[in-house]
């Protein structure tokens, strides 16, 4: 066992040269872990970032991304987002900042502190906002370009079992990351679900908002609820080698029973979203922790404890305009389930 926090939800994971970062949705904090000198060596804590939630608050912290800070070796920015106080409406109070940095945090924002490990311990500092008019974010990656990328959860309905708004997958560019503070709407500017209706104006549009497929079908498809987000890894063939997977809790429940579980993949090149893995699978639950490595795509299920990795197969495939996506899928890729607890 590497780390243990007593009582803890962790959430957001990620690494920054020896150290990690990760989050507890259970007190709001952010802990720094330094490696051992071995891999088998257990972490330790090297410093955290606290955040004190009034009463009540709808939605923790949850969401973590780092990158190295441009032009600064050793330094690291690590974005996490203050999410909404309320379910519609605008968070009105701010959360207090302690331990590596002091401060106060807008709700309905992601923020950025940089993270410096030159010294025998990291230090924090530059607490800055870097988005407003967010509702709940988990998924969050930086793109090779230094653009953010990050999912965000809709507004619950009001006695139904659909949102009024569809969830969203966004983007910080680069440029303006750290520059502007772009507002991304909530609680009064989104797209509508199905119907796809604006409400409200003067917000940031989002790469693409997350609706039904195939909506009012017999074949219908929903995803809702999306939580970790992964880049096509770098071993994947061409129909899924340049896009995003997100994961999506849906229900608290196993298939059938949650229809909203898919595994989606927006394709960058064609703007196309389609559901890698549909809905209410038997035995699938809330497939909603991603990671992409070589040729793999691996995928816990916060539900059924399991691990699945989706391999690319070796296989001859027809050109792109002889075959399917959903053909591609079949061909390309092979799913293996890995462990169970």
């Amino acid at each position: 066992m590497l780390y243990q926090a007593s009582g803890a939800l962790l959430t957001g994971f990620v690494r920054m040269s020896d150290h990690f970062a990760v989050g507890d949705l259970s007190s709001g904090a952010i802990t720094l872990l330094r490696t051992g000198a071995t891999p088998a060596d257990a972490m330790t804590t090297a410093g955290t970032v606290g955040m004190s939630y009034p009463s009540g608050w709808y939605h923790p912290t949850a969401g973590l991304a780092a990158r190295p800070t441009p032009g600064n070796p050793g330094s690291y920015h690590l974005v996490f987002n203050v999410s909404s106080q309320y379910n519609d409406i605008p968070s009105t109070n701010q959360v207090a900042i302690s331990g590596l940095l002091s401060g106060a945090a807008d709700g309905d924002s992601l923020y950025k502190i940089t993270v410096n490990l030159n010294g025998v311990s990291p230090t924090a500092s530059g607490l800055q906002k870097v988005a407003a008019g967010i509702r709940t974010v988990a998924g969050m990656q930086f793109a090779a370009d230094g653009s953010l990328y990050f999912a965000d959860n809709a507004i619950d309905g009001p006695g139904s079992d659909e949102p009024p708004q569809a969830d969203e997958l966004n983007r910080i560019a680069a440029s303006d990351f750290g520059n502007i503070v772009p507002d991304f709407g909530y609680p009064t500017c989104y797209t509508a679900y199905r119907t796809g209706a604006q409400v409200g104006s003067g917000c940031v549009d989002p790469v693409v908002t997350l609706q039904p497929l195939n909506a009012g079908m017999p074949d219908e498809s929903q995803s809702e609820g999306p939580v970790e987000i992964a880049f096509s890894p770098s071993g994947f063939p061409w129909a899924y080698a340049n896009g995003m997977f997100i994961g999506f809790a849906g229900k608290f429940a196993s298939g059938p029973a949650n229809e909203e579980n898919a595994v989606g993949f927006y394709d960058f090149s064609t703007g196309s979203f389609i559901h890698l893995i549909d809905k209410s699978l038997p035995g699938v639950g809330r497939p909603i922790g991603l990671l992409s490595s070589g040729d793999s795509l691996f995928i816990s299920d916060m539900y059924t404890g399991v691990v699945y990795q989706i391999a690319a197969a070796d296989v001859v495939v027809p050109e792109p305009s002889k075959l399917s996506m959903l053909g591609a899928a079949a061909l390309l890729l092979a799913a293996r389930r890995h462990r169970s607890w």
